[in-house]
């Protein structure tokens, strides 16, 4: 386990791409890595997201639309959302960022 401010970490470049992500911060926070969290899943990859308001649930859905997600499920327990996303499997190429390499 490690702490870094968003996917720039050469520990977590170096393992992706990841079959299941789970974030628990803030909506605005999850918006701005919206891109780089979809990027470091595998085609079919999952993204579970909380620490946000119910309020801020659809912002939150919409930047991760656009990122190539879509929502799985989601579950509300008093004014807080946890969103279950799903990368699309089909369709979408890992990105050369993330791609894994061989070693020889």
């Amino acid at each position: 386990m490690l702490e870094a401010a968003g996917m720039a970490h050469p520990l977590l470049e170096a393992r992706a791409p990841y079959d299941l992500v789970i974030a628990n911060i803030l909506a605005g926070p999850l918006i701005d890595l919206a891109p780089d969290l979809a990027g470091a899943l595998v085609p079919g990859g999952q993204l579970l997201l909380a620490g946000l308001l119910e309020t801020q649930e659809s912002a939150v859905r919409r930047a991760y639309f656009r990122a190539g997600l879509r929502l799985a499920a989601r579950a509300v327990q008093g004014d807080w959302s946890i969103l279950w996303l799903r990368k699309r499997s089909q369709g979408i190429a890992a990105t050369a960022k993330y791609r894994r390499r061989s070693v020889c």
